[in-house]
């Protein structure tokens, strides 16, 4: 087995980091931000899948620069980029500082200043965790070596991004399903289970209805948006055949590891804390399977389904 590259394996765990560290602050933040007016109000709402595209843009990045990678050099990190950690963990308490003050106005419009810093520092939080996690000189090196690769990821996800919106009127559909496979799982193993529509599932004295982030609906568009832009993008070294049939059992794969997800999620809220439970509804946590399952996948199939 080949070993990883040191300068490759370096920003393999860099970014694992990072992305670690944003699935954390954004669940600090996401929860509270769902629940209050903020979120259509005040335009919060469009951060949701604006987080989604990062994560997806940040696989297919790494894919498309996989060649390009080898060769990357190890980046020392120097000590002072620890400052952009600090930083962007200070936006936290800011953000929520300026948020609440904003909550006090009759209308977004009232005090656009505070509109604008309210929304900036909410944006500046990842991109410093971004910088903090990587250092600067390994951000340079990336944007020299992939500036092509991030003009692409960043033109795929701005598509997507307009796209989710059609898509997500499917997830009653897809939430239907989900509800009737959960309630079925917990029947094996709690006596208390009631369905109640519209699709309220109650275990014991917990209820949750299952709405868009239960659906498994955005996990399945991420997957298919990555999975025929690298099928594209490697369309004359795959067969054709394979690309095609394997999508539909990759695909189902996917739904049926969301289900387990919601039935783990919802198990949390019966027997430890329903506020927890309710907050990883709310939370980029989710992604963390959805890019492990990619992983897989790709690690698995990948060189089955390229020409011999």
């Amino acid at each position: 087995m080949k070993s990883i590259p040191h300068g490759l394996r370096s920003l393999l765990i860099r970014l694992g980091i990072f992305l670690i560290l944003f699935i954390i602050t954004t669940g600090i933040a996401g929860p509270w931000v769902v629940t209050s007016k903020l979120l259509y109000g005040y335009h919060f709402f469009i951060y949701g899948n604006i987080g989604k595209m990062v994560i997806l843009g940040s696989v297919l990045f790494l894919f498309l620069c996989r060649k390009k990678f080898i060769s990357l050099p190890y980046y020392i990190y120097p000590k002072w980029n620890a400052l952009f950690l600090l930083g962007g963990f200070a936006c936290i308490p800011l953000f929520f500082s300026l948020a609440n003050s904003l909550l006090q106005t009759t209308s977004p419009y009232q005090n656009i200043p505070l509109l604008v810093s309210t929304h900036v520092v909410l944006l500046v939080m990842p991109l410093f965790l971004l910088l903090g996690s990587l250092g600067i000189p390994m951000v340079m090196g990336i944007l020299k070596t992939g500036k092509k690769e991030i003009l692409t990821c960043i033109l795929i996800g701005a598509i997507l991004y307009v796209s989710v919106f059609q898509v997500w009127k499917l997830w009653p559909y897809l939430s239907a399903i989900v509800l009737a496979a959960v309630s079925f799982l917990f029947s094996l193993t709690f006596k208390d289970v009631y369905v109640f529509p519209p699709l309220i599932l109650q275990v014991q004295d917990f209820a949750v209805r299952i709405e868009q982030a239960c659906s498994g609906l955005d996990s399945l568009f991420l997957f298919s948006g990555l999975y025929w832009a690298i099928g594209l993008f490697e369309w004359k070294h795959v067969s054709k055949k394979k690309l095609i049939l394997m999508y539909f059992p990759a695909a189902m794969g996917l739904f049926i590891m969301n289900i387990f997800r919601v039935y783990l999620i919802i198990l949390v809220g019966v027997v430890y804390s329903p506020e927890l439970a309710i907050s990883l509804f709310h939370t980029y946590a989710g992604m963390i399977f959805f890019i492990l399952y990619f992983a897989i996948f790709m690690k698995l199939f990948y060189k089955w389904m390229k020409k011999p």
